[in-house]
């Protein structure tokens, strides 16, 4: 997996960062943080799977303390090459993949641990279920976790897909795993029902909210269409924002946005 992403490190802001449809998801992100009134205070976060940093500086430029890691180290050196200009004390980059968070134990406790767009489906479930543990003990009593993670189901893939003719694309996410291939690399993808992944933790963290990403804003394979029609993604972007309150439809968006607690 590390280097697959390595791979396409150096073009993935071009492809899907600054492209109209990631920035639109990004921020729809942003804006469920916002609302959750995660960010009011200055934090110290944890940020897995970083890729190119974007979440990171953003975290940085608002007051945050943030370390970020990611498998790829090649994605770690775009981190790098973007904050040469402008340093940030309170921003660190690391390599480093989900099954090694233990290691930053001495980094002190997390108020926040993140991890965006997928990251979290490249990791099987048993994988899955030794990150969470590994979590628990990071976070601070009361800290958070928000977790950007694609479900077993998303009707804008499986829409896309049936009207191409690719019946295996269009039901991909319905298999245990299934195989993304990135330039010349393979490596194994899960998809998670969020309530299922819940039932495996509650001991451990409490449910604080669940909304969908990508439920009307497109997946990012479309932004060839829509960034030629701004209009329709501005309505879209509209219809997201309206039909967040029904947390349920997370289930079948491109993402879900899942926000759990530490308990105490």
């Amino acid at each position: 997996m590390e280097a697959a992403f390595d791979s396409v490190a150096h073009q993935y802001d071009e492809t899907f960062t600054f492209t109209s449809v990631g920035g639109s998801q990004r921020q729809r992100v942003w804006e469920l943080l916002a609302q959750n009134k995660l960010l009011d205070k200055p934090l110290h976060i944890l940020e897995v799977n970083c890729g190119t940093g974007e979440d990171a500086i953003r975290f940085a430029q608002s007051g945050h303390q943030i370390l970020a890691t990611d498998i790829s180290g090649e994605m770690i050196e775009v981190c790098r090459q973007k904050t040469q200009k402008r340093y940030f004390s309170n921003l660190e980059f690391k390599q480093a993949g989900f099954q090694e968070i233990h290691t930053l134990q001495a980094q002190g406790k997390f108020d926040l641990i993140f991890s965006n767009f997928g990251g979290l489906n490249c990791v099987s479930p048993l994988e899955l279920s030794q990150f969470m543990k590994q979590a628990y003990i990071l976070l601070k009593p009361g800290g958070n976790l928000v977790a950007v993670i694609m479900p077993p189901f998303c009707m804008w893939e499986t829409g896309y897909y049936l009207l191409k003719g690719s019946w295996k694309k269009a039901f991909r996410r319905f298999l245990e795993k299934t195989e993304a291939v990135i330039d010349t690399h393979s490596f194994p993808v899960y998809y998670y029902n969020p309530y299922k992944l819940y039932q495996t933790i509650a001991d451990d963290f409490e449910w604080i909210e669940l909304a969908p990403v990508g439920l009307f804003l497109p997946p990012s394979y479309l932004e060839n269409f829509f960034c030629t029609r701004p209009g329709w993604l501005r309505f879209l972007n509209k219809m997201e924002k309206i039909t967040a309150p029904l947390s349920a439809l997370g289930c079948v968006s491109d993402h879900f946005y899942l926000q759990l607690r530490k308990r105490l």
